[in-house]
């Protein structure tokens, strides 16, 4: 029962994974039609923020100019949460393990794992999304308009990266903040 529940903690990867192969499943042109809808907003947003609207023409040339990079934006967004839902679970089971070795102390709640096995946590998450975009890019190439690239397998990747690192990030913000406030009530 317990290495259920233990694998029930990556469901939230799995179904990103199915998220993930949806959107690849789409042919290019449907694909193409929602990142437009996207690029609409923003670029209306822009709109609203200036106070006044693009003429059609402007319109048309900054919605060429930003669409790829909302795409890939896109892209590496989707990879970071990826690479969360690995990094968090996998964190979690790793203190778990580690918890029933040791001494149970109120100072140890997360600071149980030394530097390096965090950052081979983060590492392995992002091997496993790396994997996981290779996969998705070879399975574009059976989809009507699409096709595989290295370049998009490197940029998801890179999205992995910067949200397992963002992730430390905050990781590293709410263990200062939360030492700062045990400071304050002990003393």
């Amino acid at each position: 029962m317990k290495k259920v529940q233990q694998s029930l903690m990556y469901l939230p990867a799995v179904l990103f994974m199915v998220i993930i192969f949806c959107f690849s499943a789409q042919p290019a042109e449907e694909s193409s039609a929602e990142s437009s809808r996207i690029v609409n907003l923003v670029l209306q947003g822009v709109e609203s923020l200036r106070g006044f609207e693009f003429s059609s023409e402007e319109f048309a040339i900054y919605a060429e100019k930003i669409h790829t990079p909302i795409r890939k934006l896109a892209h590496m967004t989707e990879y970071a949460l990826l690479a969360w839902t690995i990094l968090i679970p996998t964190l979690y089971l790793k203190r778990e393990r580690w918890w029933k070795k040791k001494e149970k102390t109120e100072q140890m709640l997360w600071k149980f794992l030394d530097k390096k096995v965090i950052i081979k946590i983060c590492f392995g998450s992002i091997f496993i999304t790396m994997l996981y975009a290779s996969t998705d890019e070879f399975h574009q190439l059976f989809v009507e308009g699409r096709s595989g690239k290295v370049m998009d397998v490197l940029i998801d990747t890179f999205g992995a990266m910067l949200g397992s690192f963002a992730f430390l990030l905050l990781w590293r913000i709410f263990l200062a903040i939360k030492g700062k406030f045990k400071k304050l009530k002990i003393s």
